[in-house]
């Protein structure tokens, strides 16, 4: 509320009026009369500060729009700029002398131009604006939270900071490719053209001759034209003007394996790209293209079409699944807990209050019994229970002496001192181990109260807090977070997601195991491969974007599912796409070439001692695991490639043409 400006020239005035209080005799009342001025007018700049924050703060109104070139618009464009509108007015007859605005700007964005916060005035009759220009260079979904708000009096004595949220998502579609350039050839001059304009501007397999070329490998028979090539002496093929259709399924692996690492850097957004740049050359073809999302649970299905509407459909369902980082089920909470706690506080500054999130006492308690330490407590006092143990055993046997009518008092100046003597050694002993387990068990239960332990339970606490008032949890909610680390590290995770603040995700367990390999995927996209074959018409080309380099040995169902649409006359291609990091090495080289090759690679990085190494490993297993995928597949007649942008969607629609020449006056 006040500032260091603030509480100097308080602390001044306090002074000032002591002073005078003291000096009243000498100098006379005017030193304290001015002070209590000073005073007075520094109270009622409080009280009129006070008043424009209780009322005219909550009156502060903002209107959010995107502009690209001069349209507004709803949806956003990889690799493209936007510009960010942000309108501030205040409904209020009261003003705001001072007030510092700034937009929260999205993660995942560059900033290109403009800056994203003023300082300025606010009457009833102003607008302010806030402009600034964004690129997003990966596809998936933007969110604004809000804006931060920061009022402060004209002499700088007072402040009061808020954030005003108001969340806006907007998807960002894949940028738009070169469909021109993909498209499976251009057409050249028709000599003789038909009546009319042509309908498409590329050959098919109709029933109208456009043109005749050369025969090129690959081609099918049935399209030689025989009385030309036995004319010619060389065999000529026939081109048709109108086009036959070809239908193009993608399956698309949105799994959490693939979501790993940066944003810019994943093998989603490798997929994504390819996979858009698929469907808009096909499309552009007039092709029927279909989309298959695919994870470890279940699958989402886009029935093949060749519209606009379908593309812009299948280009937001490819934006949403590219939204989202992985959510491991293991992690630092320390390490999420230090980067959600800025983040809460700077978005919900009024759940995290802590006027209102409070912190009991009794929470900071270190129990020593639920640690693996309490055999501080437990051991030392073993000797003391053993001591006791003695004493009573001989003391009951003189109640029992005594009972039998043995004369025991006649002994109790002997064998009583000798008793006593005997067992005052244990006791010190044990006196003292007791007191040291007091004072273990009581340092140990004060501990919480200091750092590191109190800064991460009193925020564990707060964000538990704030997590149950969010999802409107049941009572006993924030309770399980701060017991349960699975429980919390899942929420904290999602947390964080949700807001697309990225996170470090942890890739293996405490025995070395790798956290995303599943092999229920497997099954899944079996089930939805053989669904897409059951419902396919005449020859279909079937694409696989999966990521498989970690189930290279649990590939039946899927093989399966392979067999059955090659049985069908359909065409199976699958795109693998690649780590980013791994090299992309000549698959000439043999194995002593390819480890010297990996290895000046890393040394070229940086990579020195066991980081080499690591890397070394890294790098061979992988491509182990790509020959032992590609001889798989090979078997059952499929290609695997690489995930590569232009050469994949070229690839791709090769197998296309060649699939329409196939289909073509059978």
């Amino acid at each position: 509320m006040l500032t260091s400006r603030g509480w100097w020239f308080l602390f001044i005035v306090l002074v000032q009026i002591s002073l005078g209080l003291i000096l009243s005799d000498r100098v006379g009342p005017v030193l304290a009369l001015i002070g209590f001025g000073l005073l007075a007018w520094f109270g009622t700049e409080w009280l009129l500060f006070r008043v424009r924050v209780q009322f005219a703060l909550p009156q502060v109104k903002f209107r959010r729009r995107l502009f690209s070139g001069k349209r507004e618009t709803p949806i956003l464009w990889a690799g493209q700029d936007f510009e960010v509108r942000v309108e501030i007015v205040l409904n209020s007859r009261l003003s705001l002398s001072y007030i510092t605005l700034q937009d929260r700007p999205p993660s995942g964005c560059d900033r290109v131009d403009g800056v994203d916060d003023i300082v300025t005035s606010l009457s009833a009759t102003d607008v302010a604006a806030i402009e600034y220009t964004l690129r997003c260079l990966v596809p998936g979904e933007i969110r604004f939270e809000g804006v931060r708000i920061q009022v402060a009096d004209l002499q700088g004595f007072f402040y009061q900071r808020s954030f005003r949220r108001q969340k806006a998502s907007y998807l960002v579609l894949p940028p738009l490719a070169d469909a021109e350039g993909n498209r499976r050839t251009t057409k050249s001059h028709n000599i003789l053209p038909p009546p009319g304009l042509h309908r498409l501007r590329q050959t098919g397999g109709g029933g109208e001759l456009h043109d005749l070329r050369d025969y090129r490998p690959g081609d099918p028979p049935k399209m030689i034209a025989w009385k030309t090539s036995a004319r010619r002496d060389r065999l000529i093929i026939k081109e048709f003007e109108s086009d036959v259709p070809v239908r193009c399924t993608l399956f698309v692996d949105v799994s959490s394996s693939v979501r790993i690492g940066p944003p810019r850097d994943t093998m989603l957004s490798q997929i994504t790209t390819i996979s858009s740049g698929i469907a808009q050359a096909a499309l552009s073809d007039r092709d029927h293209v279909g989309l298959v999302l695919v994870d470890e649970k279940q699958t989402e299905m886009l029935a093949p079409a060749r519209t606009s509407r379908h593309l812009i459909d299948l280009l937001h369902r490819l934006a949403r699944a590219n939204g989202s980082p992985p959510i491991s089920p293991v992690g630092d909470i320390a390490a999420l807990v230090k980067l959600a706690n800025p983040l809460a506080h700077e978005i919900y500054p009024d759940l995290m209050n802590r006027r209102i999130n409070r912190i009991p006492f009794r929470m900071f308690w270190e129990p020593i019994l639920d640690s693996r330490h309490a055999w501080l407590v437990l051991i030392p006092l073993l000797p003391l229970a053993l001591a006791f143990g003695w004493f009573a055993t001989y003391f009951l046997s003189y109640i029992t002496d005594f009972r039998e009518g043995t004369d025991w008092s006649r002994d109790v100046g002997g064998e009583a001192y000798a008793l006593m003597g005997g067992l005052l050694v244990p006791l010190l002993i044990s006196a003292a181990l007791a007191l040291f387990s007091l004072l273990v068990w009581l340092v140990f239960g004060m501990s919480g109260q200091f750092p590191p332990w109190y800064t991460l339970r009193m925020r564990r606490k707060r964000l538990a807090s704030l997590f149950a008032v969010l999802d409107e949890s049941p009572l006993g909610t924030d309770a399980r977070y701060l017991d349960d680390d699975a429980f919390f590290v899942k929420r904290i995770q999602l947390f964080l997601a949700e807001h697309h603040r990225r996170y470090p995700v942890a890739l293996f367990d405490e025995h070395g195991r790798y956290l995303f390999r599943s092999e229920a995927k497997v099954e899944t996209w079996a089930r939805a491969h053989l669904h897409s074959v059951a419902r396919g018409r005449d020859n279909e080309l079937f694409v696989l974007l999966f990521d498989l380099f970690e189930l290279e040995n649990n590939l039946d169902g899927l093989l399966r599912a392979v067999r059955v649409a090659r049985a069908r006359h359909h065409q199976v291609v699958v795109i693998s796409p690649w780590l980013p990091g791994i090299p992309v090495l000549d698959e000439k080289l043999d194995a002593a070439e390819r480890t010297k090759e990996i290895r000046r690679i890393a040394v070229s990085v940086g990579f020195r001692g066991v980081e080499t190494q690591l890397f070394l490993q890294t790098a061979e297993r992988y491509h182990r695991a790509f020959t032992t995928l590609r001889r798989e597949f090979g078997r059952s007649g499929v290609m695997l490639v690489r995930a590569q942008e232009h050469e994949s969607v070229r690839m791709i629609l090769n197998r296309m043409d060649r699939l329409r020449g196939v289909r073509a006056r059978r």
